[in-house]
């Protein structure tokens, strides 16, 4: 989960949820069929990172992707992960400034013209 903090000290909650999984973690989900269960939380997600495990296949990866329409994003390492989550983040909370400035400027331009 995300939080932004203005400079006035307000924190607002981002609606962006990321989970991290390893192949083995959501292989092993599949199979004892938690991965039932855990695909109403994945949909509230906007993204599943997954982590590469070459001792796994990557089926249920490719079902993920394919068939559930998840975004899946693979990280080769811990590395990865973060300078790519570093990377939505500014990005994510760019746009969302970005748009609560353009709401706040149509809200005093039709102020304008009442």
């Amino acid at each position: 989960m995300f939080v932004a903090k203005s400079s006035d000290g307000h924190e607002f909650v981002l609606d962006i949820v990321i989970e991290r999984k390893t192949v083995s973690d959501l292989d092993s989900s599949i199979i004892d069929g938690r991965y039932k269960e855990q695909k109403y939380r994945l949909h509230k997600s906007l993204l599943c990172i997954l982590s590469r495990d070459q001792r796994w296949g990557t089926r249920g990866c490719d079902d993920t992707a394919n068939f559930d329409h998840f975004h899946v994003q693979w990280s080769a390492d811990i590395d990865e992960m973060i300078g790519y989550l570093a990377t939505l983040y500014t990005n994510f909370v760019l746009q969302y400034w970005l748009s609560l400035i353009r709401e706040a400027m149509t809200i005093d331009a039709l102020q304008i013209l009442h």
